[in-house]
């Protein structure tokens, strides 16, 4: 290695190839980006998990008076031991997640490979997949019903897409956000994140009754007292995200999952937004714009690029201004005012009661876009089937769908906009988000009746009905199983896409199966033009309405569909991956460390702390009051207790609590539980 002196110095930065000088801007800047985000969550003045643990646990400790010292002892050793051993997997799984994600594992084994075993597909995304997985133990013990590890939600997300689309921001928003949501019993719970060289993980608790809009569209349209009772649960999670800090910017059916005693919570945090740097995609571009401007460097760009460079507005970018401390309050200055009584509840309602979004209108997509647009300029009406849908429940969606200034909210939200209107240094952070901004909604006459504390103790309308743990009936995905790494996926991102087939070749393949001229014409034009997802599934409703071909014909032709043709690629919106010197390099070092601190993995619960009746700590009431629709009244007037280890009294049966089947095996028997009781 030959060391720089001063007899042999540096060349000069020009002389350097503008391939080596993005390489050192590109670490650079995640360097910087990772030092500033540690070091933001370091010196939070906010506890840290760990010590609210110790503090609750010791909570719990002196609220029995009654418990010996000796007891007491050996239960903080306890959890002190606990706590130990969970640092150590927590580091452990840092390592190996390090490893995976710059290729430095030989066998290519990261801790998704490593720790979980992947069983099927429960749904797709632009993101990537969300997969049913069970957990590998390191000692394999089961039951005498074969149940091994637990069972979860692994949610795989593609880097190169989202690096491709700059959601660097977006997905630290949703780790954090799942992250401080640990406690929370209406959002979804976070167990691990980690990643490897393709993707990044996920794991969640796994909610058996798939999601509401699955549900919505088996039911076809509820009863007014059923939907009052999703939709009070619905508010309660929007409610729940916003006590975080956090706006989910994305609220619609088929974002509320069902968990194993039939209630809702909320999942799909990746456009969640709560006014912070390091979750706005800007921040990222500053980093790298700044440096590139510093040095000099005038990038290419694509084939778009350079037939806009003379034309190219500068609006766009990122002015270089000042400091980066001083960017961040001017961003921090764009207030992001949001209600829980947002639009998308009075729309989920409105469905929920008539079968259909309250804007659709029968002259198609275009017609039903305007009339959002001009909701203001024609007036809203219900539909005139005699529903017998009560006059409050109506009031309720008109209240909701209206424009923001005018929508059902809170008056904490109409203070804070006095306030921002009048006085320039209200700080808008701290302010953006508040406890209970649902009141005025909650308040509303159409849930009187609603006992909003106890909301997560009744009986839901709709509880799973599972044949075995892995039944995934309420899932509409049924597809075969890809590899975890898909590590190949990638270069087709970084690389120009490989020119299609000839017709010539298409022509030779369909005749060889058999297909006659008319449905090579046919298949020819439907992929001559590059496809998205949405686009492939029309195509493949156009190949069901062939007449002359029989299933088998129709499915080898949608196989050839995507064989043959091409999918429509997205522009990548950061210009170092649209230049052809730089895209490759950029792409291979942002996959290894823009995420680098993703890792993340949720503690156990502390050890029970016995009550002063002699049972566990964790023993509370299930519910005092029944709300049923369609169950056996005998379950209804039964009262109902959750022991500590997951067991319950119901109608005289002792059976099991679904949802702690994931903490707790049973004694003995299955867990499976039956319509009727849980």
């Amino acid at each position: 290695m030959t060391h720089r002196t001063p007899d042999h110095p540096s060349p000069p930065l020009d002389l350097y190839p503008i391939e080596v000088k993005v390489r050192a801007i590109e670490k650079a800047a995640l360097a910087k980006i990772f030092f500033e985000t540690y070091y933001n969550e370091l010196l939070d003045d906010r506890p840290t998990s760990r010590s609210v643990r110790l503090r609750n646990f010791r909570d719990q400790l002196d609220n029995n008076p009654l418990l010996r010292p000796e007891a007491r002892e050996r239960l903080e050793a306890a959890f002190f031991h606990q706590e130990s051993a969970h640092l150590r997997e927590y580091r452990t799984l840092q390592c190996q997640s390090l490893k995976a994600a710059t290729g430095r594992i030989e066998d290519g084994r990261g801790p998704c490979l490593q720790n979980y075993k992947s069983i099927k597909i429960l749904g797709k995304g632009s993101f990537g997949v969300v997969k049913l997985a069970r957990e590998i133990r390191q000692t394999q013990t089961t039951n005498d019903y074969g149940l091994g590890g637990k069972l979860f939600a692994v949610k795989v997300i593609k880097k190169s897409d989202m690096i491709r689309g700059c959601q660097e921001g977006h997905l630290r928003a949703e780790r954090d956000f799942l992250i401080a949501s640990e406690a929370s019993q209406w959002i979804v719970p976070l167990i691990a994140s980690f990643q490897d060289a393709t993707s990044l993980y996920l794991v969640m608790d796994y909610m058996p009754g798939g999601d509401f809009l699955g549900f919505l569209v088996r039911e076809n349209m509820l009863n007014e007292n059923v939907a009052r009772h999703y939709v009070a649960e619905m508010i309660v999670c929007v409610e729940e995200a916003h006590r975080l800090g956090f706006i989910h910017r994305d609220v619609k059916p088929d974002n509320f999952l069902i968990d194993a005693r039939g209630h809702l919570k909320i999942s799909d945090f990746g456009l969640a937004f709560d006014g912070r740097w390091p979750h706005d995609k800007l921040y990222y571009q500053w980093h790298r714009e700044s440096l590139l401007r510093k040095l000099g460097i005038k990038l290419d760009g694509d084939r778009e690029d350079r037939k806009e460079k003379t034309s190219r507005s500068s609006k766009r970018r990122i002015p270089l201004v000042g400091h980066l401390l001083d960017w961040r309050a001017t961003r921090n200055r764009s207030f992001a005012q949001s209600v829980v009584g947002t639009s998308h509840i009075g729309i989920i309602l409105f469905e929920c009661l008539y079968g259909h979004t309250p804007f659709l209108d029968v002259n198609g997509r275009r017609q039903t876009k305007l009339n959002i647009l001009k909701h203001n300029h024609t007036r809203f009406s219900f539909p005139e089937e005699p529903r017998g849908i009560s006059y409050e429940c109506q009031d309720l969606i008109l209240h909701l769908l209206r424009d923001k200034r005018d929508r059902l909210s809170s008056y904490k939200y109409r203070e804070q906009d006095i306030h921002m209107a009048f006085d320039l240094a209200f700080p808008p952070c701290q302010y953006v988000f508040d406890e209970d901004d649902a009141v005025d909604i909650k308040r509303h006459s159409w849930f009187r009746g609603i006992d909003w504390q106890n909301l997560h103790r009744t009986l839901p309308h709709f509880v799973p009905y599972l044949q075995n743990p892995e039944d995934t009936r309420y899932f509409d995905e049924d597809e075969p199983i890809a590899d975890w790494s898909e590590s190949l996926e990638d270069d087709q991102h970084s690389e120009p896409p490989e020119p299609p087939c000839s017709a010539k070749k298409v022509r030779h393949v369909l005749r060889r199966e058999g297909f006659g001229s008319r449905s090579i014409n046919d298949f020819l034009s439907l992929i001559g033009e590059p496809f998205d997802s949405t686009r492939l599934r029309q195509i493949d409703q156009v190949i069901d309405t062939f007449a002359r071909l029989n299933e088998k014909g129709k499915q080898l032709l949608k196989h050839y569909v995507r064989k043959f043709g091409q999918m429509e690629r997205k522009r990548a919106r950061d210009i170092l991956l649209r230049d052809r010197r730089t895209r490759r390099d950029v792409m291979a070092i942002r996959k290894q460390k823009a995420f680098t601190g993703y890792t993340w993995r949720r503690a156990p619960s502390p050890p029970r702390v016995p009550t002063l009746e002699g049972s566990v700590q964790s023993g509370v009431p299930f519910r005092e009051q029944f709300m049923y629709d369609g169950y056996p009244p005998a379950y209804g007037m039964q009262p109902l207790y959750w022991d500590g280890n997951g067991q319950c009294e119901i109608a005289g049966r002792r059976c099991w609590d679904p949802a702690s089947y994931q903490q707790q095996q049973p004694l003995g028997r299955s867990y499976y539980w039956e319509r009727g009781f849980l």
